[in-house]
């Protein structure tokens, strides 16, 4: 037997298959109120939510664990008109950044950009009020801004800023040139503002015209404005991040007063002088290298160059605008910066990577492209960090500096005739050690789980219950889960075969048969394998849901979280109610899915390799994702999840899920039989015969639909969910 499954079987002999967890530690904050629209706002201690009445415009803030007064806030609007942002307030590497400058940092989802200025930005105006009411930091009423993002996220960027400049730091829209207003306030002029732009993107063709327009007609004004299109570039990220990091420390430092109180009231930020600021010149971008100069020494146009505030942000500038860029920069023993939308529609940029003061860094420059060099000079911003000759190897080390909050990297190299060519930036963030360990703590407070509680008898109720027969009557496709004797549930887990219960079941019980022909949904993927197949029982218990998947696929495809997986869903909502019920009400995005806001989701992958199982679920109104293996399942939630070879081509797995974890919502009991919970069921078949690399067919239960596709306004035909409905015990 399996060294993990026979401690599986350990923990259920001692501890009675007693898994029924809470969520969060008891003492974890849920203060809720009304918001201003009738909907609803939540602090839990770590996070504000907001959730507008119509159940679409959601908003997600992370605070910083500090006594002290915000001062800030990081906003990311959403790429794809209604995508969402809110799990970047829960990247680490980000934390770690604005906890140093003491901002929140804010997702959203549900926001066309189109529709920001002037409709939706007093919805994130307002609940920032909201949340200010409920009294834990009355501060965010008047939270000054930085707002960012790409796509749709960069045009709500810009109107953001149009709608309430005086509250905006900087902001830095990337690949979204759909500007509106088409004619900014004048108070937006006076915004910092660094406008990211890609000559090649499909998306928006006209996006490097559009922008030159806005500029040639504002910058002759004043405005604080910069943009660039970096060669090349699509609509995508890009290298952008390494310059904005930088940016945001420049605009904080130079517009944010140290001393301003945002809890006394609004915040009265500081306006550069124009002539404090560099310039750098757009027409030379194709030159070899961008011309920058301070205000002072530059003797092109002024009113047509870029405006940048300091020259660490213009040494940035020059490198990311410059179109040759032989020289590549990389970090010694840090691999590249994940992003994981580098293009597409569903942008978003994440933290980078973070290092610790005092961490002895190595950066190399591959000069290789440019074979003539004579000398490397390397920089962080604007700062000499060194210089290498030719005949030495180009690479320089440095000590992390406590100070440091971000360090953007480049390099020019000079050959013999005079030539100065540049690489395109690099960085990392440094963190504060106390801060993140600080972030640590309340992190691992937000997330335990309290002890087991005392286990219910084994068996089911359902033999002290008479079944309905009315209960099956349903429009929607049905699985009975069938209640246990105690006899019966003792023996889950036993040797390295299925259950031996399983074999009770006969022609006469219910099974959810998913094939090809049947269950193949229809997304434009390249067929599965005609003998894929999937089938599904259900048994229960007072101690929680029994489900035997058996699969049977030609090929199975490596470890992966979406590959050869098992991927199903279950609601405390029939799927009557969630058809019945107001969209706004059940679903978490009513826009855009039909996943239920009583819902859980769980993947287990199937093929070869280490295993993974996965729990999505609403917190409340976003959709957060828990990873462990197999073997961290019973302790983390009480969840058993055992996978049994068959044959070559058939592996069946059988999973134990405690009713506290069968959709959410909170401790739950054994529902009475009669009781019908929904259901949708999947297999994602991964071939490499057939699909390319992330490429696979969905095997979908019920309609062919997943909940993730349905939008919940568009009604129930077709619908993505059925029911398992509370069933007799199984000897019946």
């Amino acid at each position: 037997m399996d060294p993990y499954i026979l401690r599986f079987v350990v923990l259920a002999a001692v501890a009675g298959l007693v898994f029924a967890l809470a969520p969060a530690a008891a003492g974890r904050l849920d203060v809720r109120a009304e918001a201003h629209d009738g909907g609803e706002v939540r602090y839990d201690g770590t996070f504000y939510d907001f959730r507008a009445a119509n159940g679409i415009q959601q908003i997600k803030m992370w605070v910083p664990p500090t006594d002290e007064t915000l001062r800030g806030v990081l906003f990311h609007g959403n790429p794809g008109g209604y995508g969402d942002t809110r799990d970047i307030p829960r990247d680490r590497r980000l934390q770690d950044y604005a906890v140093r400058h003491n901002f929140a940092i804010i997702g959203v989802t549900s926001f066309p950009g189109g529709q920001v200025y002037p409709r939706l930005a007093g919805v994130i105006v307002r609940a920032m009020e909201d949340w200010a009411a409920l009294g834990h930091h009355p501060e965010i009423a008047h939270l000054p801004f930085i707002a960012r993002g790409s796509s749709n996220a960069g045009i709500t960027a810009y109107s953001l800023a149009c709608y309430v400049p005086e509250r905006m730091i900087c902001f830095t829209p990337n690949v979204g040139p759909r500007y509106n207003p088409g004619r900014p306030p004048e108070e937006a002029l006076l915004v910092p503002a660094l406008m990211h732009i890609g000559p090649t993107d499909r998306f928006f063709p006209d996006g490097v015209e559009q922008t030159r327009e806005l500029f040639a007609a504002v910058r002759p004004e004043g405005a604080r404005w910069a943009w660039d299109a970096e060669k090349d570039k699509g609509h995508e990220i890009g290298h952008i991040d390494p310059v904005d990091m930088k940016y945001y420390e420049s605009a904080i430092r130079m517009r944010l007063p140290a001393g301003a109180d945002a809890a006394e009231g609004p915040v009265t930020l500081r306006t550069i002088p124009e002539e404090d600021g560099w310039l750098a010149d757009p027409t030379s971008w194709d030159s070899g290298l961008t011309h920058i100069a301070p205000w002072d020494e530059y003797e092109g146009d002024r009113a047509a160059a870029v405006w940048l505030p300091d020259a660490d942000t213009a040494y940035l500038y020059r490198s990311l605008a410059t179109y040759e860029t032989p020289l590549a920069l990389s970090i010694r023993d840090m691999g590249p910066i994940e992003n994981p939308h580098e293009s597409g529609v569903m942008l978003r940029s994440v933290g980078g990577r973070v290092l610790e003061p005092g961490s002895r860094v190595v950066v190399e420059c591959d000069a290789s492209a440019f074979p003539d060099w004579q000398r490397i000079e390397f920089y962080d911003g604007a700062r000499l960090l060194g210089t290498v000759r030719r005949g030495e190897e180009p690479v320089i080390e440095f000590l992390v500096r406590p100070e440091q909050v971000v360090c953007s990297l480049t390099a020019l190299g000079y050959d013999e005739d005079g030539r100065v060519r540049a690489s395109k930036p690099a960085y990392f963030i440094v963190r504060d050690p106390e801060l993140s360990a600080a972030i640590e703590r309340r992190h691992a407070e937000h997330t335990r789980v309290s002890p087991p509680g005392p286990r219910p008898p084994y068996g089911s109720a359902a033999d002290e219950q008479e079944p309905d027969p009315a209960a099956r009557e349903s429009e929607f496709r049905m699985l009975t889960a069938y209640g246990l004797s105690p006899e019966q549930e003792r023996q889950f887990g036993a040797g390295d075969r299925l259950s031996p219960f399983w074999a009770d079941f006969t022609d006469q019980h219910d099974v959810a048969e998913l094939t090809v022909e049947e269950h193949l949904a229809d997304r434009g993927e390249v067929q599965a394998s005609e003998t894929t197949r999937l089938r599904v029982r259900a048994a229960r218990s007072r101690a929680g849901l029994y489900l035997l998947f058996e699969v049977e696929d030609e090929q199975w495809a490596p470890a992966d979280d979406l590959l050869d997986t098992l991927d199903f869903h279950l609601a405390r909502h029939s799927a009557e109610d969630i058809w019945a019920a107001d969209p706004a009400e059940v679903f978490v995005k009513p826009e855009s899915w039909a996943f239920v806001l009583s819902a859980c989701q769980y993947q287990l992958h199937m093929g070869d390799g280490e295993r993974l199982l996965c729990r999505n679920w609403p917190d409340p109104w976003d959709v957060t994702r828990r990873e462990m293996s197999p073997r961290e399942a019973p302790e983390t939630y009480g969840i058993v999840a055992r996978v049994v070879e068959q044959a070559p081509r058939r592996r069946a797995a059988e999973l134990f899920i405690p009713w506290r974890w069968v959709g959410t919502g909170g401790p739950m009991e054994e529902p009475p039989t009669g009781r019908r919970l929904g259901l949708s069921l999947g297999y994602n078949d991964h071939d490499p015969e057939l699909h390319g690399e992330g490429e696979f067919a969905r095997l979908r239960w019920n309609n062919r639909l997943d909940p993730w596709w349905q939008a919940g306004r568009r009604g129930p035909e077709p619908s993505p969910w059925g029911n398992l409905l509370m069933g007799p015990m199984l000897a019946d």
